[in-house]
């Protein structure tokens, strides 16, 4: 059995999610948890929360419920996305998708998603907010 998710329920929520943090990377999944991609990246997070739980805090988003970000990050063409922020700054990893700073497909392997978050987590512990990941989709 795994932990439960964090689940944010409004804009405010996410916001302070976000700029409360100053340790650790903040991962937001904004999704449509009734899609089969959701559900299997929900399980991939909630697999992996305990393992990274130094590195990184995982909180959800519902699109149904919380439809602010749309626009903004440009989520309508997505089942989910992954994005990553550190000291309420938005991170950028390359996932070699043509300018894409977001995480749309699920890894493989939790070992391959623990790869990817140790990358943003090292490279923000060195005041980077940009950083290629060690998986390309």
């Amino acid at each position: 059995m795994y932990p439960e998710l964090n689940a944010l329920s409004n804009a405010y929520a996410v916001d302070m999610a976000i700029q409360h943090e100053s340790a650790r990377i903040v991962v937001v999944r904004f999704g449509l948890p009734d899609t089969a991609a959701c559900a299997e990246m929900d399980e991939l997070l909630a697999e992996t929360m305990v393992r990274l739980s130094r590195m990184a805090i995982f909180y959800t988003v519902d699109r149904n419920v919380v439809s602010g970000f749309d626009e903004l990050y440009e989520l309508e063409d997505d089942d989910f996305a992954l994005l990553f922020y550190y000291r309420g700054r938005r991170m950028q990893c390359d996932f070699g998708r043509f300018g894409k700073y977001k995480l749309t497909v699920v890894p493989p392997s939790t070992d391959t998603f623990i790869d990817v978050i140790s990358e943003l987590y090292y490279n923000a512990q060195l005041g980077r907010f940009s950083c290629t990941s060690p998986w390309q989709p």
